[in-house]
């Protein structure tokens, strides 16, 4: 049971360095989850428990507020560890832009709504699913089909797709006829579905998939840099990570290799620094292709930093925290 808790304790940090790893963004508490002893509680960045480990599960602090479950039932906590929002839901996110979803009865027929940081409904536990919260409009689900709301709870984008991402540089990916383009927040299509896949813009370009190959487009749906990667990640402090002849490298936004091909794994640059892979061996480089954290024996996965620190996973799984020099902040533990 441990072992699943961890897993998905991993698999949820992971998540949220993706989304936050420019380093910027909404997380702003430099609290990061542990797991100890089969429950979770939180540590400050000098490695000092501040929340003793009581929770089944817990997720990070947003505006000081994060959620927390404990016998099968969520509510939120501020960083003091007080109960601020009861343990009363069947599922809780993380706060965006002020609110949070959060799911009122069992999978799958639970329902999802929204709430304000003292609890309150904004919008009724009504839809199948809801994205988070991201310039200003959510993505919800109704009888199959997607559309978003705005933060009073107005449907104003009638669900019409049918899948869609969040929104992020004014547009938002959404799927029709089986193809992904991108709506403005009129819900209309202003690059026009014909894409495999399409993720979030970044820092002004997106990478789209067609015909098997990755590649990247502007707002004006424009090609700047040509399919023809294996995968791509989108552009985070001005690089991206793509694989091309079976490895990883780093190109910038002209599609030139900064950092050629020669890792079996590359993550998004966080703060400067970038995990990867080679030679069955996890380290960071820098933005020259340098290590600036020697690869490690025996982990299993190293995360993107969040907050300055970064999650390591051993091959026997313990898991621990380490700073930019590569120190531990929080030592490895089963």
């Amino acid at each position: 049971m441990i072992k699943i808790i961890q897993t998905i304790f991993i698999l949820l940090l992971i998540s949220i360095a993706f989304c936050n790893n420019s380093g910027a963004g909404p997380f702003t508490s430099k609290l990061l989850p542990i797991l100890s002893g089969g429950k979770m509680g939180y540590i400050d960045e000098t490695g000092k428990v501040v929340i003793s480990p009581k929770y089944d599960f817990v997720s990070v602090f947003d505006d000081d507020l994060a959620p927390v479950m404990i016998g099968g039932k969520w509510g939120y906590i501020n960083r003091k560890g007080d109960k601020t929002i009861g343990f009363k839901f069947d599922a809780a996110n993380v706060f965006h832009e002020g609110l949070a979803s959060v799911i009122v009865g069992p999978k799958p027929s639970g329902k999802y709504g929204f709430i304000d940081k003292k609890g309150n409904y904004i919008v009724e536990p009504k839809f199948q699913h809801a994205g988070r919260f991201s310039e200003g409009l959510a993505s919800v689900e109704k009888d199959g089909i997607l559309g978003f709301v705005d933060k009073s709870g107005q449907l104003l984008i009638t669900p019409k797709f049918e899948n869609a991402r969040r929104f992020s540089e004014g547009f938002a990916a959404a799927q029709s006829g089986g193809k992904w383009g991108y709506i403005d927040k009129s819900g209309k299509f202003i690059i026009s579905p014909q894409f495999d896949e399409a993720s979030d813009f970044s820092e002004g370009v997106v990478s789209v998939k067609s015909s098997g190959r990755f590649g990247f487009i502007n707002k004006s749906g424009k090609i700047v840099i040509a399919f023809q990667f294996e995968l791509a990640s989108d552009f985070s402090e001005g690089f991206a990570a793509v694989k091309s002849g079976g490895k990883w490298g780093y190109i910038d936004k002209s599609g030139k290799f900064t950092i050629s091909p020669q890792f079996n794994y590359a993550n998004q640059f966080s703060r400067g620094l970038a995990a990867v892979e080679a030679e069955g061996k996890y380290g960071y480089i820098n933005k020259i292709g340098a290590y600036v954290i020697e690869p490690m024996l025996d982990v299993l996965f190293a995360w993107s930093f969040l907050y300055g620190f970064a999650q390591i996973e051993y091959v026997d799984g313990r898991v621990g925290y380490i700073n930019r020099s590569g120190e531990f902040v929080w030592k490895p533990k089963k």
